[in-house]
């Protein structure tokens, strides 16, 4: 069957259990496949289902995939202000990922879309259809398709986690992988900015992202698009082009739905608390919280669960604490859970984040990450006084499908106006004087169709001036392998206010080797990962920093709870034991040992009240077994034989002892652990590692097979083929592919350099290899330290540099774009590289005289920055990013 326009009916049915879509939604399709673009707003209230921008993606790129619709953007970026609600975002479109693939091999609609959509990807991408991503803590993730570049994707972030990507420095981001996240992020995407009025620096900075690409060459692939989805849209001009909901206007056959939540029965009560403050914590907003939910409870007509929406997490621990106390069913949802909490809470009560509900919950306590996003459906809500939009939003969770009767929507304010005073963090005191007078012009129903009537006002700017980013801003952030005295502040273009200090990093729990030298080891062993992440602010993370690193102890004493008295810090991919006088930044994340309790509730915070420490969180298909707490003797053997054996003699041993345990890594500490007992030194860890594990390291797939070995010429063959289908699959103008596909075919030139065939074990056995045979990492790293060559050399450097020399042969053939290409695929050469030229070849080269003007005398610096100009600084980055992506692509598949 042929798909067309017409079947998004269906579609949208099949996904939504049964619901057929609304005519605004059927309306921004249509917008897209006429034009190719997407709105640059989307106008809706709250409970019109803007999340359906996810349904209307898919369905896009399937027709556009067949030709029915132009060529749009590939990866749609949901980007909220709220943690909890980019889980809501990113648990749709898994939902919509298990479905279409789940339906593949049956007949219908849902498989035809599979299927064309699976016409986009590489022939040997996994079965599904879809790609899914999650952007919201510390670290960068590694389910970010950055191996991808032409499947139809969506990704879910954060503001910070996306606006740092798109200007080069991703928080969390090895610097390394910068380049190529960008890429992801800014080429062939849309951004839909949900509840944009609160994000307007943003915004602005994603629309000038487009516009400088503007300025750039057309590659043939989509520029940036840029959406913001809100009731209150920032721009208000007759050139915007727009697609929204009148409630004056809705059609009486596909609407009906939506004008039942419209004129939804919904009721503004305001209760006035004494000795309010606004400040975190307010003892007599948490009573008469309290006091407010037990009313609601005990109503008789009382339906479903009952909301309570306050400011800050200390509010919203308290509450919760008080009502667990007097033995109600209480859950707390705040954005600073860690995500293996929160998942623990969606697998115990699947529904409770959902418009079903779950019945047996009584009360959840929440701060605003339930403002905007989540479609829970509460029968009242109790709230504090916040600005008239996050009101407004606040009581779109209440009633929303319009099914309970008389429901309410408590306000708790102060008993006069006179007491809010200038400021009362995270709001300012104009914005609740504003929400205030908002509230005294209402009749009493606060439903969607009363607020269309009468809006809530826009929050006073944060800033006199929103930040223009300019060139010569992304000459200098684009430059992002180079460590920087200064790093730049990205707050200039990310955020609206410079004052708030929102969650900046995070705090692992580990269980940890005594040893500090071990320990730093095994963290780079088995690196963090999100799920382990408890987000928290600077100021939490810099009071663990003096709690743990004061002189109160040795770093490797014990603690009287038991727990030594010291800390790490994984900073931009790399990790350091913690000092008392370092400088934590945005996106650091602390891993700490198990036993210290800075929790309440299950939430980082500067005042804990839990009673027990957080436990570690179990990595899948990794087993770390320490020497000092392991009484196994047939693992006691394996730390003393990790001494003086090699890394495979050691795996393979593993194999025959344990051979239930299928294909594993087996990697050994190099620090050491004595046994005094017995007074010789062993391991002081041992990490087994399935070796799915290992295919998804990128930085081991570039020297490593998971099957036999890989000759030079093949492998690059190879990666050329790749190269030239990936751009086809992208529609990249055919000028760009050529120099793609010769980058591509040299992109390891450098790899035939004596001293890195030594590494990989090809001494005298032939032709030149890529790739070692079947090697741990603990092997690759033994072989690098043995070859001779300088530490952290770049064979992409050496092949930058050999292709350069065919560019001196044959200019006609070889472009500078083609040897920037080929020089800067894995990070580095942005603009510099690790090695002069005498670091960078062996004595007697005969390309002595071109790398030292190459890279001694500036000359790639220079050629970077006329690239840029000529052709644009994302387009560069671009480029580069294809060419990576068909080597990973390739070395995945063990070629």
């Amino acid at each position: 069957m042929m798909l067309s326009l017409e079947d998004f009916d269906e579609f949208f049915a099949e996904l939504n259990g049964g619901n057929q879509p609304f005519t605004w939604q059927v309306d921004l399709l249509r917008f897209v496949v006429e034009t190719g673009q997407w709105p640059q707003q989307i106008v809706a209230p709250t409970g019109a289902g803007k999340s359906s921008v996810v349904d209307v993606h898919v369905f896009a790129n399937a027709l556009s995939a067949l030709g029915q619709a132009p060529r749009i953007p590939r990866r749609l970026h949901s980007v909220v202000n709220r943690r909890g609600l980019v889980d809501s975002q990113f648990e749709k479109a898994i939902r919509i990922q298990e479905r279409l693939d789940e339906q593949a091999n049956e007949p219908g609609l849902l498989a035809e879309v599979h299927k064309t959509l699976r016409t986009l990807q590489e022939p040997t991408a996994s079965t599904s259809c879809l790609s899914v991503s999650l952007l919201r803590g510390g670290l960068s993730n590694r389910s970010l398709p950055v191996d991808d570049p032409a499947s139809c994707a969506i990704i879910a972030a954060t503001p910070d986690m996306w606006g740092s990507r798109a200007l080069f420095h991703g928080y969390g981001s090895s610097r390394l992988a910068r380049p190529r996240e960008t890429s992801l992020l800014t080429f062939d995407s849309v951004l839909v900015l949900d509840e944009s009025h609160i994000n307007q620096q943003l915004l602005a900075t994603a629309r000038r992202v487009r516009q400088l690409q503007d300025y750039g060459r057309d590659l043939g692939v989509p520029h940036l698009q840029v959406v913001e989805t809100t009731a209150t849209p920032s721009t208000n001009a007759d050139h915007v082009s727009t697609i929204g909901v009148q409630a004056g206007t809705l059609d009486a056959s596909r609407d009906q739905a939506l004008a039942q939540r419209m004129h939804a029965d919904k009721f503004l009560r305001r209760v006035a608390v004494p000795k309010w403050n606004g400040r975190p914590g307010n003892k007599s907003l948490v009573n008469q919280a309290v006091a407010e939910v037990e009313t609601l409870l005990r109503a008789p007509e009382r339906a479903a669960t009952i909301g309570c929406v306050v400011n800050h997490v200390d509010t919203a621990l308290k509450v919760a604490s008080e009502l667990r106390k007097k033995d109600y069913i209480v859950e707390l949802l705040v954005g600073r859970m860690r995500p293996h909490d929160l998942a623990e809470l969606k697998r115990l009560r699947p529904k409770l984040l959902t418009v079903e509900g779950d019945p047996t919950v009584e009360v959840v306590v929440a701060t605003q990450t339930l403002e905007v996003g989540v479609d829970i459906d509460f029968a009242s809500l109790v709230t504090e006084l916040a600005p008239a939009t996050s009101l407004a939003q606040r009581m779109g969770r209440v009633n929303r499908l319009g099914r309970f009767q008389k429901s309410e929507v408590l306000i708790l304010q102060p008993q006069s106006r006179d007491s809010i005073r200038d400021d009362h963090p995270p709001y300012l005191g104009a914005d609740l004087v504003s929400a205030w007078e908002w509230l005294d012009g209402l009749s009493g129903s606060v439903n969607p169709a009363a607020l269309a009537s009468s809006p809530p006002p826009s929050s006073e700017p944060r800033r006199a001036l929103l930040q223009r980013l300019e060139m010569r801003d992304l000459d200098l952030l684009s430059r992002s392998n180079d460590i920087q005295a200064i790093e730049p502040s990205l707050e200039f273009w990310l955020r609206d206010s410079l004052e708030s200090e929102p969650a900046a990093g995070g705090v692992i729990v580990r269980e940890l080797p005594a040893d500090d030298t071990s320990a730093v080891e095994l963290l780079k062993t088995v690196s963090p990962t999100d799920d382990e992440v408890f987000p928290a602010s600077l100021r939490i993370l810099r009071q663990l920093q003096e709690d743990l690193t004061s002189a109160k102890g040795s770093r490797t004493t014990a603690s009287s709870n038991g727990y030594p008295h010291r800390a790490f810090v994984w900073s931009a991919g790399e990790v350091s034991q913690l000092e008392a006088s370092d400088n934590l930044k945005p996106g650091d994340v602390l891993v700490i040992d198990h036993g210290k309790v800075f929790t309440s509730e299950k939430v980082a915070t500067q005042e804990p009240t839990d009673r027990n420490a957080p436990l570690p969180v179990p990595r899948e298909r990794i087993t770390v077994y320490f020497n000092d707490r392991f009484a196994d003797p047939r693992i006691k053997e394996f730390f003393r034989k990790a001494v003086d054996t090699t890394s495979e003699e050691l795996t393979l041993r593993w194999q025959d002892a344990f051979p239930e345990q299928g294909l594993v890594s087996v990697t050994a500490s190099t620090s050491l652990w004595q046994d005094l007992r017995a007074n010789h030194d062993e391991a002081a860890w041992i990490v087994v590692e399935q070796a799915v594990e290992l295919l998804e390291d990128p930085e081991a797939r570039q020297e490593w097979s998971p099957s036999d070995r890989v000759y030079l010429k093949d492998h690059q063959e190879d990666v050329a083929q790749r190269s030239e289908y990936l751009c086809s699959r992208v529609g990249l103008d055919g000028e760009f592919t050529q120099q793609v596909h010769l980058a591509a075919l040299h992109h390891d030139d450098g790899k035939a350099d004596p001293r890195f065939q030594r590494m990989l074990g090809n001494v005298g056995k032939g032709d030149p290899w890529a790739k070692s045979e079947n090697r741990s990492n603990q092997y690759i790293r033994r072989r690098t330290a043995q070859s001779g060559l300088p530490l952290h050399w770049r064979h992409e450097q050496y092949s930058a540099l050999l292709l350069a020399a065919q560019q001196l042969e044959n200019p006609l053939e070889v472009s500078d774009l083609s040897v920037y290409i080929a020089g800067t695929s894995h990070g580095y050469g942005r603009d510099s590289f690790p090695h002069t030229s005498q670091q960078l070849l062996l004595e007697g080269s005969s390309n002595k005289a071109l790398a030292k003007r190459l890279f001694d005398q500036g000359y790639w610096e220079s050629m970077s920055q006329h690239l840029a100009r000529e052709y644009g600084t994302y387009q560069l980055a671009y480029l580069s990013f294809i060419e990576r992506a068909a080597d990973a692509q390739i070395s995945k598949e063990g070629r």
